[in-house]
């Protein structure tokens, strides 16, 4: 057995302190006997060697060519440096540690420095670091070793490891590379500057004759110029007679589509052309509402912004105002381009056949109905405090009083 145990097993009751300290343990095979104050640590480390060196898992000896190069000239353990091609690109290195108090409990730490970046731990069943296409330069291959009792040998040993790259990778061949670009820059640029020259000597003919075509054309066009600047006042004159003349009959068109919604000449197709879907009516109110700028309820400010179509954002107390608070259609819950149709028509004072409506508006009646008696009632309230009897249906729109929100 390992470590001079008997074996794995001991016997129950079967253990005995002698008159001196030393303990007895008996087992199947026998007995083991000690002294607990004479077990101490071993403090002696064993001393690490770099024994043999293996390419393609072939071991390499002294003045042995490998791939047409001889890599050793004496044992591998004399030798401090050694140099591989870039063809040598998997190489084993073996090593051992010389300390003979149960070497198969010796470990190892091993590094490659340059390309391991911590040590690799191993133990006596594995004395061997294998590496593999490694790039060109200088590395150390670095090794130490511990006894038994877990003693590191602070000094490891080492070994230079050159490897040569191929020709592609060195420098030599990058700075050719590079001279071959600079130079096909350079010839470019100097193909381009020729090219430029003859095409500048080229242009300076060409513009010599087109400069002189151009003082002659230059004396024609200020001919030209003056006629077409007398032209152009008159087409201006024209153009302001046309632009109030267009204005007028704009006000006029203005005026006579108004004055058929007002005599209800309209009917609800008609009506559509003038307020197709709710942005008109929303544009209507906000321009009833805000067109002399905004007042906020709240707190009376002046200052707004717009974060969103038809609403103002007071900048002072933050309160937000939509297009249809304050007018009689706030709280509507059906298309507000249909209400309005209802308003129009109820504002002439004339009876209105709520079956029929419904049918042309696709509402229920009793939505046309309560809509209707909403604005009877309103007309009622304005005629008790104004005493006018024909009101605009625009000045019913706006509620008055609509109070300061909460």
């Amino acid at each position: 057995m390992e470590d001079g145990l008997q074996d794995e097993e001991f016997l129950e009751n079967s253990s005995l302190t002698g008159v001196d300290g030393t303990m007895f343990f008996g087992g199947t095979n026998g007995f083991n006997l000690f002294h607990p104050y004479k077990i101490v640590d071993n403090p002696i480390p064993p001393i690490c060697m770099i024994t043999g060196l293996r390419i393609f898992q072939k071991p390499v000896f002294p003045h042995q060519k490998i791939l047409g190069k001889t890599i050793l000239t004496k044992p591998i353990s004399e030798t401090r440096e050694i140099i591989l091609n870039y063809k040598h690109n998997v190489f084993t290195i073996e090593f051992t540690g010389l300390h003979f108090e149960y070497p198969e409990k010796n470990k190892y730490a091993y590094m490659l420095e340059n390309f391991d970046k911590t040590w690799q731990y191993t133990d006596a069943h594995r004395r061997e670091a294998t590496y593999t296409n490694l790039d060109g330069g200088k590395y150390i291959f670095k090794v130490k070793a511990a006894n038994s009792d877990g003693v590191w040998n602070p000094v490891p040993a080492e070994l230079i490891i050159h490897i040569i790259p191929p020709f592609t990778k060195t420098l030599l061949f990058k700075f050719i590379i590079l001279s071959l670009i600079i130079l096909v820059v350079f010839l470019y640029f100097e193909a381009r500057l020729l090219i430029t020259r003859r095409q500048k000597k080229l242009l300076q003919m060409q513009v010599a004759v087109r400069t002189k075509e151009i003082r002659r054309q230059r004396d024609e066009i200020l001919q030209q110029k003056e006629q077409i600047e007398q032209q152009s006042h008159e087409i201006r004159r024209m153009n302001e007679l046309l632009k109030k003349h267009n204005i007028k009959l704009s006000e006029e068109l203005k005026g006579i589509s108004e004055a058929r919604v007002m005599q209800k000449l309209l009917d609800y197709n008609e009506f559509r052309k003038f307020f197709p879907n709710k942005d008109a009516c929303y544009k209507l109110l906000a321009n009833l509402k805000w067109g002399k700028g905004f007042t906020c309820k709240k707190c009376g400010s002046t200052k707004y912004s717009v974060d969103e179509p038809f609403v103002r954002r007071c900048k002072i107390c933050n309160y937000k105002e939509s297009v249809t608070a304050g007018t009689i259609f706030h709280h509507l819950r059906f298309p507000i381009e249909k209400a309005l149709y209802i308003l129009i028509i109820t504002s002439t004072g004339r009876t209105i056949n709520i079956t029929q409506l419904s049918q042309t508006l696709n509402l229920r009646m009793k939505t046309c109905w309560l809509f209707h008696k909403k604005v009877k009632k309103y007309m009622n309230e304005r005629y008790k405090k104004h005493r006018r009897k024909k009101e605009s249906w625009i000045d019913l729109l706006l509620m008055e009083d609509s109070g300061t929100p909460k």
